[in-house]
């Protein structure tokens, strides 16, 4: 059977074992607040990357019409 991890140290840890999770948590922390502020950048700039997609869709489209003589 699988041992559960537990979110605390063992008994009888001493400070530097706590130290260091207590680091490994605020960094994960940090890291997890980092991505959810990249995500919500990402989710602002998704319209305007939409809008740039089908400019760039429409005019490929009318180079291709100009090329072969649809107008």
């Amino acid at each position: 059977m699988r041992e559960r991890l537990s979110p605390l140290p063992p008994r009888g840890a001493g400070p530097l074992t706590r130290s260091v999770l207590d680091y490994d948590d605020r960094k994960y922390q940090f890291m997890e607040q980092n991505l959810q502020r990249r995500m919500a950048g990402l989710k602002d700039k998704l319209p305007d990357i939409q809008k740039t997609l089908d400019t760039v869709r429409f005019l490929e489209l009318r180079k291709v019409r100009c090329i072969c003589g649809y107008r």
